[in-house]
């Protein structure tokens, strides 16, 4: 699965950027030229296939053990254990530029990088949370570790608690969530909100909102648990929407912008 964490992970950590990359994660990365006739999708291609044509380089009919000197990147992107990835590239000045992928497990040298069928392909996944589609295990529900988003990429949530956050959102939701709130936000503020009659009026001082966890975001995740409720209770000293879906494979990025859009509607 793709995992917009893991990218935002991926974007900041390329071209020798500060944020770290979390130790147990997969790493593949390659150096490619941003000239004037670059192809990003042709040079991204490219990689990718050389990448995997390390698969040639080993004899795996006896067991896909994983050989970082032949087949380091090759391995990364075949490992059976690795759920969620994401890649990225950034310009690094000029006209240097680099791929960073990476994957939310990576492979132990000397290891199995996957168990070898017996028999049918993909008739051990668990059909009740992870169907074979595609002779792959297929989550419904991708969680790189039951129960939480993901405990491991940077930047971390905004919050004093993480690993799970003390509101269940991966910094990259919570982002998401403040960043779509404003937007609306400046609709209204910029006299471009539709209303009963036409617009509503411009704004003379709307704030922009910042995103505070522990207190707002701890007391939401508390109410949100209540799932069957019919009605909720806001924190003393703030006010509360809700929006409920019935699709529980929806993405969790997908529900919050319903909630945005939805809450627009009520102008």
């Amino acid at each position: 699965n793709w995992d917009c964490d893991i990218e935002y992970n991926a974007f900041l950590s390329s071209c020798g950027g500060q944020v770290q990359i979390p130790a147990d994660y997969g790493v593949n990365r390659a150096t490619i030229k941003l000239n004037k006739k670059c192809n990003i999708n042709d040079n991204t291609l490219a990689i990718l296939n050389n990448w995997w044509s390390q698969a040639t380089k080993e004899d795996l009919s006896a067991g896909a053990v994983y050989k970082d000197q032949t087949q380091k990147e090759f391995g990364v992107m075949v490992n059976g254990a690795t759920k969620g990835f994401a890649c990225s590239y950034s310009n690094c000045g000029g006209s240097n530029g680099e791929l960073l992928c990476l994957y939310s497990a990576k492979p132990a040298g000397g290891g199995n990088l996957y168990t070898k069928a017996a028999g049918a392909v993909c008739n051990a996944c668990p059909a009740g949370t992870d169907p074979c589609i595609g002779s792959l295990c297929t989550p419904k529900v991708y969680e790189p570790e039951p129960g939480i988003p993901d405990p491991k990429a940077e930047p971390q949530p905004a919050c004093t608690t993480s690993n799970p956050s003390d509101d269940g959102m991966t910094h990259d939701m919570q982002m998401t969530a403040r960043d779509m709130a404003n937007y609306y936000r400046n609709l209204v503020a910029t006299g471009w909100a539709e209303d009963k009659k036409g617009y509503a009026p411009t704004a003379k001082a709307m704030n922009a909102l910042e995103y505070e966890c522990n207190d707002a975001g701890k007391d939401a995740k508390t109410e949100a648990a209540k799932c069957t409720a019919a009605s909720y209770t806001p924190t003393p000293g703030y006010v509360l929407s809700s929006y409920k879906v019935r699709n529980l494979d929806l993405p969790r990025a997908e529900v919050l912008k319903e909630l945005s859009k939805k809450s627009l509607t009520r102008v």
